[in-house]
């Protein structure tokens, strides 16, 4: 049979009008691979398994099923491409499918790429899965340690001998994993591949064999088909050009198949062969804006009957159906029908209404509530507004200092000048706001510290003398085994994987298949702003991953941020900036590559900002019961006391304070000028910040209107300030205003 090919970049829906045939489908070409998110129409599915006889059972149905999916398939891959040939569009994020996001087999850990994932094999090679192991349905992305979890065990429910696929709380996993394993003896047939009734752990000398059957056929029946597989599936038949699963478009091919093994196996599908007498559907109707979706359930009666069903809509124009989601199309209405798979006269309808209102906003939020940026850099700040099918999603960006730190309504942040300000992030719709708290400091003159980690410069790294050291967190307990020489920069709290001093000299991470990583975290009072980081391949000559920090990289060794570092050598260093300063760093490698040196470009941590900050929260703190209070007697008792305070202070302090905005829904800072100039303005207390244009006969010289903005001081005196301050994050107070 020839197949049907048709492209919509990231979905696509082939749709049939009442009476059309087969001959009048129009054909497409795929130019290019993409990810497919909608099944099939019946009428495509149909069509593709038009030579299966429904009277075929039992191997004779095997036998068909593998020679139609073999003359479907029109492309192959390597065992050894597939996370880059397959993965990264048959495993994709059903929630973001073109986000660059690959799901992890078990868990449904959706992994940024391919960083430390392998290669999953449904059926293991022990077991005779060597045989398929080239086909993208059978091997699938997992976690490293979850694909060491399940090592070669058969698929079994407990207390069966096995593995139970919903080991990472998942249970879906066991449908989606049954569903593979009997492709896998369906496609393997000749190959020799069957299934067996029994659970086994690590067994080997088990030949061909996969289990347990019985297992399997229960989490098929029990377990509907998810929206991941029907990615894959629609992914690998039509954008790759390969063959489809059978199981996954009827499930119900496998009790036909395997249904009569046994007494267990014919129980088992007895029961799914039960039709229903009466299907309802839930919700009987709905309204539907035209951006969003509807979950429709069924119920059967009697409830021990088969629940299965297949969906259609009488109106795709208006709204389709995959497995009971139901998505709008256009403004109107469709009649969705859940019809019995065993007894097809048996079925319900739900009608959906689908509308185009607007959509409200209920909230907006930052990615950071506060940042320090280095004077002269810049960062991006990124809003979320909810929900997220809002008709208007726009914002507007402001800042409450410009002069200190600019925003532009892309979101990125300017640092300007040293102090504070506050970045405001308001929607259009609502009128919501999100801010952040921008501190801009002095870049310093950095110090650095040079690690070395050859063997003989390691005493305590278990590997002095060139004797291997396998165990990964062996030597790697304190700062001196690190190769920094106990000091007081680096801390002793470090994190490694796969880790170990090869012959070759440098702490080696990865081995020779898998990822590793070493997290090096520096004391409290110091922060890294640069490091420089030297390799050698350790014998294996693979890539450098990434090496990251805490806070986001704006630079590395071609002035892409998170570039790897492929077939590294100790004459060229990897070298990385940090947008705001680190408290940690994190190296992460593909397989194995060895660290040489590591030279870290460090400041510690000074007080001008932070002074700035503390006196701002206790001139906050001890003005809240006089503004209570409201009498001048309250100001004259603690203003003394947070003038010598302030008279106290550095320049460096005086200058980030008088050169802020005053604004009461900022940062301390901010709004502890606001309540200074009320104060001095309403009782005429003495003006000890020199903040001119307070006049002590006006009333109103703070203005605390809609916008939240506030007076622009004018600072006469810019002094330069050249120390460094890392994280201070301050929170609002209550604030009292007579």
């Amino acid at each position: 049979m020839k197949k049907t090919i048709i492209t919509i970049l990231s979905t696509f829906t082939l749709m049939l009008t009442a009476g059309m045939s087969a001959a009048s489908f129009s054909t497409q070409e795929v130019s290019a691979t993409t990810v497919l998110t909608t099944r099939s129409s019946d009428q495509y599915i149909a069509n593709y398994y038009s030579s299966i006889s429904q009277s075929q059972t039992g191997t004779a149905l095997a036998s068909s099923l593998e020679s139609l999916l073999k003359s479907e398939r029109n492309n192959s891959f390597s065992y050894n491409s597939l996370q880059t040939s397959a993965f990264q569009y048959t495993d994709v994020d059903p929630l973001r499918p073109n986000g660059g996001y690959i799901v992890s087999f078990y868990s449904g850990t959706p992994v940024n790429g391919y960083s430390g994932m392998n290669k999953e094999h449904t059926w293991p090679d022990s077991h005779g899965g060597g045989k398929i192991d080239n086909d993208p349905h059978v091997i699938r992305p997992t976690l490293t340690s979850e694909n060491s979890a399940r090592g070669n065990q058969y698929f079994a429910a407990p207390p069966n001998t096995g593995w139970d696929p919903a080991s990472f709380d998942n249970p879906k996993y066991r449908g989606i994993a049954a569903r593979i394993i009997f492709y896998g003896a369906t496609i393997g047939k000749s190959a020799g591949l069957i299934l067996e009734d029994v659970g086994r752990g690590q067994a080997s000398g088990t030949g061909n064999r996969m289990g347990k059957l019985g297992d399997l056929l229960i989490w098929n029946l029990q377990y509907p088909v998810d929206q991941s597989e029907i990615i894959r599936n629609e992914t690998l038949d039509i954008s790759l050009n390969y063959n489809r699963n059978p199981f996954i478009d009827d499930p119900s091919y496998a009790c036909r198949i395997w249904g009569g093994t046994n007494a267990n196996t014919q129980s088992i599908c007895a029961a799914s062969a039960i039709a229903p007498t009466a299907i309802s559907v839930s919700p009987s109707s709905a309204s539907v804006n035209i951006d969003s979706t509807v979950n429709l359930s069924v119920n059967v009666t009697p409830s021990n009957a088969n629940s299965s069903v297949t969906w259609s809509s009488n109106n795709t124009s208006v709204a389709t159906v995959s497995n009971g989601v139901v998505t709008p199309v256009n403004v109107g209405q469709a009649i969705i029908t859940a019809r019995s798979t065993v007894n097809a006269n048996i079925y319900n309808t739900a009608t959906i209404t689908v509308t185009n209102d607007p959509v409200p906003v209920t909230s907006i939020s930052l990615n950071k509530q506060s940042a320090n940026i280095v004077l002269g850099n810049s960062m991006s700040l990124t809003a979320s507004v909810l929900p997220n099918n809002a008709s208007n999603k726009n914002v507007t960006w402001s800042t409450t200092n410009s002069s200190v730190a600019s925003v532009t309504q892309q979101g990125l942040v300017s640092a300007n000048n040293i102090g504070s300000a506050t970045i405001i992030a308001e929607t259009l719709d609502g009128g919501y706001k999100a801010q952040a708290v921008i501190s801009v400091t002095q870049e310093p003159e950095t110090t650095s510290i040079r690690g070395l980690f050859h063997n003989d410069n390691n005493t305590n790294s278990g590997g002095e003398g060139g004797v291997n050291a396998t165990n990964m967190n062996h030597g790697l307990a304190t700062s001196n085994a690190l190769g920094f020489g106990g000091t007081e920069v680096i801390s002793s709290l470090v994190s490694a994987t796969q880790g170990y001093f090869p012959r070759s000299g440098g702490l080696a991470l990865g081995s020779s298949s898998n990822s590793g990583s070493l997290t090096i975290n520096l004391n409290n009072s110091y922060h890294a702003l640069k490091v420089e980081a030297y390799f050698n391949n350790a014998g294996k000559g693979n890539t450098v991953s990434s090496i990251t920090g805490s806070t986001a990289v704006i630079s590395s060794i071609n002035g892409t941020a998170g570039t790897a570092y492929s077939n590294p050598t100790d004459a060229t260093p990897y070298v990385v900036e940090f947008v705001e300063p680190t408290s940690s760093i994190t190296i992460t490698t593909s397989a194995r590559v060895a660290l040489v040196e590591l030279v870290v470009y460090y400041g510690s941590e000074s007080t001008s900002l932070s002074d700035a900050f503390a006196w701002a929260d206790a001139f906050l703190a001890n003005t809240d019961s006089a503004c209570l209070n409201q009498t001048k007697a309250a100001f004259e008792a603690v203003w003394p006391s947070l003038t010598n305070s302030y008279n106290a202070l550095s320049e460096d302090a005086k200058i980030i304070i008088t050169g802020s905005v005053a604004y009461d829904q900022g940062n301390a800072i901010e709004e502890s000028l606001a309540r200074y100039r009320q104060i001095v303005s309403k009782y005429q207390m003495s003006n000890f910040l020199s903040i001119s244009g307070l006049s002590s006969t006006n009333n109103s010289i703070y203005a605390n209107n809609n916008s939240g903005f506030v007076i622009l001081i004018v600072i006469v005196n810019v002094i330069a300030i050249s120390t460094l301050v890392f994280f201070i994050k301050k929170g609002r107070r209550n604030k009292y205003y007579n």
